[in-house]
């Protein structure tokens, strides 16, 4: 079992981790190491403290590498045109070795709901960067879990 205090810009929390977690988590628990904590904030009754009982932890790298990025579009965007210059566009934003799955959604007027994962050689390289330009050009139709 560890406990260990977790600060970000907002203030700090203390984690919890049981120890069947913390075996399998124990490497990534180090001190001033960053981390992307999951688990489920809960309140101790005794002193009102919230505290996070800690299921998952991620190093930033494991972090870009388990995104999904999913593109959605009504079906009245999607047109032969609109797809080659999205192919363009994410082809200069890919890598087929470190990018993260790509996804087209497409709604159709009648309700239904497409989803196409994309080749590798269009799934986006998940840094900073490239996150941003996409948010940029293709604004609400952008969805990066």
């Amino acid at each position: 079992m560890a406990l260990f205090n977790l600060i970000d810009k907002t203030g700090i929390v203390e984690c919890v981790v049981f120890p069947e977690t913390y075996e399998v988590l124990k490497d990534k628990v180090q001190e001033d190491t960053v981390v992307v904590v999951e688990g489920d904030l809960v309140t101790d009754f005794e002193t009102e403290k919230k505290k996070l009982i800690v299921r998952r932890i991620l190093l930033p790298e494991e972090v870009e590498k388990q995104l999904k990025i999913v593109l959605r579009f009504p079906e009245k965007v999607i047109s032969e045109q609109f797809l080659e210059k999205l192919r363009g566009f994410l082809k200069k934003l890919s890598d087929p070795y470190e990018g993260t799955p790509t996804y087209i959604t497409v709604y159709t007027s009648d309700g239904r709901i497409f989803e196409i994962e994309l080749g590798r050689e269009y799934w986006v390289l998940p840094n900073a960067n490239n996150l941003n330009i996409l948010k940029t050009k293709l604004g609400k139709y952008v969805e990066i879990s």
